[in-house]
């Protein structure tokens, strides 16, 4: 356990499917994750459902802009681990 102490993970669409799950793992392994999503209920029962160190982001960043911004905004340094549960590529803002 807490194989990802330290480690910063933000997960998009993560209200559901592979990105809930993802994210819940992230959790328990100690990683501080970052959950995004597009439905702010189904956030606001995430956030009584999840323990472990996390931050809800509502709405979703669904643009380039958006999503530098989150990123710059939740993690100064290194990200070691983006999960995206779309097919919306940000690989340009990481690099």
């Amino acid at each position: 356990m807490n194989k990802l102490s330290g480690k910063v993970a933000i997960v998009r669409r993560a209200t559901s499917g592979i990105g809930l799950a993802t994210a819940k793992l992230y959790l328990q392994e100690g990683a501080t994750v970052v959950l995004t999503g597009q439905s702010s209920e189904k956030l606001n029962v995430l956030e009584e459902e999840l323990s472990g160190d996390h931050l809800l982001v509502k709405p979703e960043a669904s643009n380039t802009a958006d999503s530098k911004a989150l990123v710059n905004a939740i993690a100064p340094g290194p990200i070691e681990t983006p999960i995206y549960g779309s097919t919306m590529s940000l690989r340009k803002i990481l690099t």
